[in-house]
């Protein structure tokens, strides 16, 4: 596979994983009180256990930056969304909508909803492209200007479809 493209989408999940870690690390209470939430069997939101997620997602973003470690932490990345959707589902389908995601930090709450399910369905596909094997070829100065302005506009764009879908869910509040 083309090198830009793959390092593109490994920096762009790098970036959504320090992110997300970096909420549980900030905010370990609010995701004690997400994760009890969901309600799921087997699974009791503890400080130990957004610690240890928080540990998780922040690894795989250092391992998405290294050459060797990149595909297995895409893999492991692509596995941890796809966990995350399972949780989603499972609460939509119960008719629990109305809880946080838990994606957004504690600033944003966002209520499960089905464009969530699309999202990291999209995010899955990414991750899996990111595992994918590298042509080796020289990656010129412009292959770097392309991967560094591409990635802060995946970037850009991720958080104009979260804060779309975060306002959506206000708007519909505001009517009643």
């Amino acid at each position: 596979m083309e090198p830009v493209s793959i390092l593109l989408a490994s920096i762009f999940l790098a970036w959504l994983f320090v992110t997300a870690g970096w909420h549980k690390v900030r905010e370990p209470q609010h995701y004690i009180r997400v994760i009890n939430a969901y309600d799921l069997p087997l699974l009791e939101g503890s400080q130990s256990l957004v610690w240890s997620i928080a540990g998780l997602e922040l690894v795989i973003a250092v391992a998405l930056l290294m050459v060797w470690t990149r595909p297995y932490a895409a893999l492991l990345a692509a596995v941890l969304l796809v966990i995350y959707g399972m949780a989603i589902g499972v609460n939509i389908l119960r008719g629990k909508r109305d809880i946080d995601c838990g994606c957004s930090g504690p600033l944003g709450r966002q209520p499960l909803s089905g464009w969530l399910l699309w999202r990291n369905a999209s995010l899955v596909l990414i991750a899996l492209y990111a595992s994918s094997q590298m042509v080796v070829q020289s990656i010129g100065w412009f292959d770097w200007v392309v991967i560094l302005f591409g990635s802060l506009l995946a970037i850009l764009l991720y958080q104009i479809c979260e804060r779309l879908s975060f306002n959506s869910h206000l708007l519909v509040r505001l009517r009643g």
